[in-house]
Parts: structure tokens; C-alpha cells; sequence
């Protein structure tokens, strides 16, 4: 048995991709009330103040995020900024985890945790407060539920999957932007199929084509 498919060795590697998401929380942090508000943060506090069952361009989760964030922490930088660090730093862990569930090594999970961390369009939009941090951080936990159902095939994650994508569904217009991302998901890979496959034919002289005889 591998050493990283001990129990020890998945504490370690659970441990490594922690400090990376740690490390993605410390960053913003250290940056957090750089370059004042931004204006869409201010339009969205704004909706957390005239609570609605929607609003003209988004759902009304995050409004109900603004509403508590300035009911509990107020509204200052760190606090109307607080939990799109917590979900960056979210996203860098479960990023990791993902890795792990296709059979990465800790070389591959730390690799896709580093990835996540340093993203320019993720460190911009986890140091705002928007529904852009909140989408991508409930998209990467959507997709590891969903390998962790095909990988164990334990139908009571559906369950945790729905959860998902129910917090999802009250951040953005969920059910077209799904669809749109599903047909992307199915059509991109079986391009790059096409291609490969197509490739030595198109360039290969005929007597060395794999189906030429």
C-alpha cells in the first residue's frame, strides 16, 4: 500500500492542503481593507438593507447575506469582506480534495490547491464581497459531491448535493447558468476527442495512418 493511502498519509496531505487554504486566508486578510469599497459591495449592502424576495439582476441570497453580515459584524471593509475570504479559502481546500478524489498523489492536490490560490480573476473576486465569490466557491463543492457520489456511490449525498445547489440557486440565476455549464462539460471533452482522434489522419501520410493498410 502506498504511504499517501494510509490513514497517516491522508492527515497529511489534509494537513498541506489546509495551510494552502490558510495560507489564501492570511493573503486577503493582510490586503482586506486596501482600496476602500468596491461599488458593486456598496449596491449589494444596499440590498441587504431593502430585503426582497429578488432584485432586478440576482436571487435574493445575497442579500440576505448582506443583511446579516451587517446586523452581526457591521459594515466595515473586514467585515463586509470576511466570509468571500472564508469562501476562497474554501475553495482552495475542496480544490485539493478534488484532486485526492480523482487519485492525485499529494504533489497533484497540492499542485490544485496552489492552483486555486493564486487564480488573478479568483484573489480578485474573493477580496470583494459579490455573488462571484459565492458561485464559484458552491460550484467546486457542487462538483466534489458530485465525484464523491460516482467515485463511493453513496446515494445520500445526493442529498448534501441538492443542499448545494439549493444555496446555489439563491446566489445567481442557477437553472440556465447550469444547463449552459452541463453542455459545456459535455460538449468540450468530446471536441478534444474528435481532435485527437482526427489528428493523425489529417497530418499523417497515408501509409503510416493507424487504419491504412
Amino acid at each position: 500500500m502506498d504511504r499517501h493511502e494510509t490513514p497517516r498519509g491522508w492527515q497529511a496531505d489534509t494537513a498541506l492542503i489546509g495551510l494552502l487554504a490558510l495560507a489564501k486566508l492570511a493573503l486577503h486578510l493582510a490586503f482586506v481593507n486596501r482600496y476602500g469599497y468596491f461599488r458593486d459591495e456598496l449596491y449589494y449592502l444596499a440590498c441587504g438593507r431593502h430585503l426582497d424576495w429578488g432584485y432586478v439582476d440576482f436571487p435574493p441570497g445575497i442579500g440576505l447575506l448582506a443583511a446579516l453580515l451587517q446586523r452581526t459584524l457591521g459594515d466595515s471593509l473586514l467585515a463586509t469582506r470576511f466570509l468571500p475570504i472564508l469562501a476562497g479559502a474554501g475553495l482552495v481546500f475542496i480544490t485539493g480534495l478534488i484532486a485526492r478524489e480523482f487519485g492525485g498523489k499529494r504533489y497533484a492536490q497540492c499542485l490544485a490547491a496552489l492552483c486555486a490560490l493564486a487564480a488573478p480573476v479568483l484573489l480578485a473576486n474573493h477580496h470583494l464581497f459579490g455573488v462571484n465569490a459565492f458561485e464559484q466557491f458552491l460550484w467546486v463543492l457542487a462538483v466534489y459531491v458530485f465525484v464523491r457520489i460516482l467515485r463511493t456511490g453513496e446515494l445520500k449525498l445526493w442529498l448534501v448535493f441538492g443542499l448545494v445547489a439549493g444555496g446555489w440557486a439563491t446566489n445567481l440565476k442557477f437553472v440556465g447558468d447550469m444547463f449552459i455549464r452541463l453542455i459545456q462539460m459535455s460538449i468540450v471533452p468530446l471536441v478534444m476527442a474528435s481532435v485527437i482522434v482526427a489528428t493523425p489522419v489529417c497530418v499523417l501520410p497515408p501509409t503510416s495512418r493507424p487504419c491504412s493498410s
